[in-house]
């Protein structure tokens, strides 16, 4: 029981950052640009290295991953969140790599599994089920959602930002592992 409790109790952090991380590009709000790029992402037993690729400036409805993966492309968006849950949408960008599990951190259970099977669609994305989102450390009240994607031949990280406003949770950025 101690252990679950102390699991529980886990949030992601924001620091400096090592050389042991997973190195995550993202594509974010240009607001939020100073809050984490060149920063570590601590979340349960897993250590991402922040680096910001592309800013955007307006409100969009959706972010994805642009091309920083040539394993998957990642969307996030289409609606705001109004509770610590989002959507996540997965395609494997090449017909040589099917899209075969997704799963989301949680800082309860861990991995968990969003969906399972076979999807070979380069054009659609695939819609996943829910995905967590934590508080970050950073004093702009940032939360982040993070998973994994596999495919046939390769796990890749991703994760996406959020603000948390009175109105709801509002996406600012979505990151992908760089392979």
């Amino acid at each position: 029981m101690r252990i679950l409790f102390m699991a529980g109790a886990a949030a992601a952090v924001l620091v400096t950052t090592p050389a042991t991380a997973k190195e995550l590009h993202c594509n974010v709000r240009k607001d939020i640009v100073d809050q984490i790029d060149g920063k570590e992402l601590k979340l349960i037993n897993e250590k991402y290295n922040i680096k910001v690729k592309d800013t955007y400036t307006k409100k969009k409805d959706r972010v994805t991953s642009n091309d920083y993966n040539k394993f998957v492309h990642i969307k996030f968006g289409e609606e705001l969140s109004k509770d610590y849950w989002t959507n996540v949408q997965i395609r494997p960008r090449t017909s040589g790599e099917c899209l075969n599990r997704i799963t989301g951190s949680d800082r309860r259970y861990g991995d968990v599994d969003l969906w399972s099977g076979a999807y070979c669609d380069t054009r659609q994305h695939k819609r996943a089920g829910k995905l967590g989102m934590e508080p970050t450390a950073t004093p702009d009240r940032l939360w982040v959602a993070v998973g994994k994607a596999f495919t046939t031949t390769k796990i890749s990280h991703f994760a996406s930002f959020w603000d948390d406003t009175h109105d709801g949770f509002v996406l600012v950025g979505v990151c992908v592992e760089n392979k």
